[in-house]
């Protein structure tokens, strides 16, 4: 499906989170899918974060 995009798109932009402190209502510990998107070509925006109670992640984007 991210192929299917990147055929249609110049830019993709998302948010991800950017940890693995997070535990799922199954007490599993949540994996990040950070690494997912390095490895298809997204660049991390550091500077762009979002923090607060409820979430902590960091902006992907991939450019063609």
């Amino acid at each position: 499906m991210l192929n299917e995009l990147k055929k249609n798109k110049k830019s993709l932009n998302g948010w991800v989170i950017d940890h693995e402190n997070d535990i799922k209502q199954n007490k599993e510990f949540y994996k990040s899918p950070l690494l997912f998107y390095v490895k298809n070509g997204f660049v991390i925006c550091e500077e762009k974060r979002i923090e607060n109670e409820k979430m902590s992640g960091v902006k992907i984007n991939w450019k063609q």
